[in-house]
């Protein structure tokens, strides 16, 4: 599964394009198809605009499970806690897109991420968290675009 979008600020990130493998848990900002920066990535989960709902990364079933394995490390504080939102699946937040932000904080914190990066789409948003980052001076990205998993398969 493929995120591709241009990025709105050059400035902000030397590149004008990012790229998102989640079968190789892959985020990577390129310019004029150059790769720059690589990072490995998790993804925590994603929020749908339409159904305002929240869904971990782990109830994804078309996400490969080594994109969200440290993520076993929310659920387990949430069951250690009595926390039902680090447990459940998915759940209607009433509260708006600003839970993907808490629950991808929040696991940063717990799994020890160095940074976190949020991918909006047409019906959504996807969160990330970053494990590690690494300067890349060669290769060309795919170019290939595939939606994330936001939206209607939300709710399944």
């Amino acid at each position: 599964m493929m995120i591709a979008s241009p990025l709105n600020s050059r400035r902000a990130f030397l590149c004008d394009r990012f790229d998102v493998d989640l079968a190789r848990a892959e985020l990577v900002f390129s310019d004029a198809g150059v790769v720059k920066i690589r990072a490995h990535v998790q993804l925590v989960g994603t929020y749908s605009d339409k159904l305002r709902r929240w869904r971990w990364g782990w109830d994804h079933a078309e996400v490969p499970s080594a994109t969200t394995a440290s993520l076993e490390r929310v659920r387990e504080y949430g069951r250690a806690h009595g926390i039902a939102r680090l447990t459940t699946g998915h759940f209607d937040t009433g509260v708006g897109e600003d839970i993907g932000y808490s629950m991808m904080v929040i696991t940063a914190k717990l799994i020890g991420a160095i940074g976190v990066y949020k991918v909006p789409s047409v019906d959504g948003t996807t969160y990330l968290i970053l494990i590690a980052v690494e300067p890349a001076t060669e290769g060309q990205c795919s170019g290939r675009v595939r939606n994330p998993p936001t939206g209607a398969d939300v709710g399944k």
